[in-house]
């Protein structure tokens, strides 16, 4: 596996006693040393999850992780196997799992798997509203008292077109008019 998947373990284990914590990440150690091919004796064996997922038998060791209470353990592991890919993502994504649902996401995209969302770009998850750039634009122009065929000329898009962004907006800011939208925004601080 050349892409990590454990960037989110440090966040879903925080939830674990610091006990079961310590026991997971000692437990770990001689899997990582057996998957990374080192050649070197080890003094306790592989524990049972670890030591399933080198077997090939990923169905079983996402079992093992759920009985031991180990959600994202059991994810990663379904996902190592064909059949558990989207199930595995589906489940990561749940767990707020982004970077490892992520390279799910990538290894589905590549098996020819359709639908799989992106999500937003950064600077729309960083808006206050998730209002993307064009919707801003538009915000902005509804805000300076525009109509939508005055915005449509503005932009050079479609009437229909600058329908749709202003619906999304509404939505987005939970307002029933432009009005509204306009003051929600200021308060925001999304438009001046």
């Amino acid at each position: 596996m050349t892409e990590r998947i454990s960037r989110d373990r440090p966040l879903l284990l925080a939830s674990a006693s610091p006990r079961r914590r310590e026991l997971l990440e000692l437990a770990r150690i001689p899997f990582e040393v057996v998957r990374a091919g080192i050649d070197e004796s080890i003094a306790n064996p592989v524990a049972e999850p670890w030591a399933l997922e080198l077997d090939g038998r990923h169905e079983d060791a996402a079992a093992a992780w759920h009985r031991l209470g180990c959600p994202y353990e059991a994810a990663v592991a379904m996902g190592l196997g064909c059949d558990g890919l989207e199930d595995a993502h589906r489940r990561l994504q749940e767990l707020g799992a982004g970077g490892a649902a992520a390279v799910y996401a990538r290894r589905l995209r590549r098996r020819g798997v359709r639908g799989i969302a992106r999500g937003p770009r950064p600077s729309t998850r960083e808006n206050p509203a998730n209002l993307t750039g064009r919707e801003l634009e538009v915000l902005a122009l509804v805000a300076g008292g525009l109509s939508n065929a005055e915005i449509a000329l503005r932009l050079h898009v479609s009437t229909r077109t600058v329908d749709h962004h202003v619906s999304n907006i509404l939505r987005k800011l939970e307002v029933p008019s432009r009005a509204r939208a306009s003051i929600e925004a200021a308060r925001l601080g999304i438009v001046p």
